[in-house]
């Protein structure tokens, strides 16, 4: 059992306090590792910063650039979510990614190897974090536009329809079976929250 268990009840879900001794680096074990993952957080938050940066490049001018990206780098929830330990950092690149992608290739066509990388990491993104399936239906509609603008022909439309889910399936079709095989349904948040409601956090915390 989680020994601060009451504490996570009344909603304190991640805290950790910090002492004095952290300041001149007297570090135990679990100190250690809350610095090292805050670390991977804030890696996750200057990758998505240089990708924004790098996206502002294909669509603004040169010349407010720079204000652009530190209008999102600055943000004062982006700030606060960017440096605690939340899967929000790592959906927030991933789904960053997958947008500069099709952005890149706004005026070209797609190679199959870049399709199936966007079909990756929708998957590493849905096993991450459930509302990033919003990207499918905006990529199938990108994919369609594409097709009426005849940047490629109907077979080849299929053809990357496919290619998409086999790398999606690569990276989460092991979450999809094993959440069919253990409650009968794709998403493991619909089946814990319908049968714990509100409570279900709780549940899940105490262990």
């Amino acid at each position: 059992l989680n020994p601060k268990a009451d504490m996570l009840r009344k909603g304190e879900y991640a805290q950790f306090v910090h002492k004095k001794d952290e300041l001149t680096f007297k570090w135990d074990a679990l100190t250690f590792q809350i610095h090292i993952l805050r670390l991977i957080t804030s890696i996750f938050a200057i990758s998505m910063f240089i990708l924004t940066w790098k996206i502002s490049y294909k669509l603004f001018p040169k010349s407010v650039i720079r204000n652009l990206s530190l209008l999102l780098f600055y943000n004062p929830m982006f700030l606060h979510i960017f440096t605690t330990l939340t899967n929000v950092t790592l959906i927030s690149l991933l789904s960053t990614g997958v947008i500069a992608i099709d952005i890149k290739f706004a005026n070209k066509k797609k190679n199959n190897k870049t399709v199936l990388l966007q079909g990756i990491l929708t998957g590493l993104g849905f096993i991450t974090k459930i509302s990033s399936i919003s990207l499918i239906p905006a990529l199938l509609i990108i994919m369609l536009i594409g097709y009426s603008k005849k940047k490629y022909s109907f077979s080849e439309l299929v053809l990357r329809l496919a290619i998409f889910t086999i790398g999606f399936l690569i990276s989460s079709g092991w979450y999809i079976v094993r959440n069919i095989r253990l409650y009968g349904e794709i998403i493991e948040a619909n089946v814990i929250s319908k049968l714990y409601g509100p409570s279900h956090h709780f549940l899940l915390l105490d262990q």
